[in-house]
């Protein structure tokens, strides 16, 4: 993996992490206790939406290595 490649996943996963922090209180408010299903239905959600965030970026930086790899002529 190429070190800007891995620069920009880096400050993506960081960024998205962070996310958290802003909208994480007003999801579990007491009114919800002690189930709390929508906080735990977003959570969830996200950890879900998180995996196939991934997925598509594992396989979409492998193909285009592939690509860059494959233009490049051998020395």
């Amino acid at each position: 993996m190429h070190p800007q490649t891995r620069g920009v996943s880096l400050a993506l996963v960081n960024a998205l992490g962070n996310l958290a922090q802003i909208y994480g209180s007003y999801l579990f408010p007491d009114s919800d206790g002690p189930k709390y299903v929508m906080g735990f239905s977003v959570i969830s959600a996200m950890l879900a939406l998180g995996v196939v965030v991934y997925l598509a970026l594992h396989f979409w930086f492998r193909r285009r290595a592939k690509r860059t790899e494959n233009e490049q002529p051998e020395e």
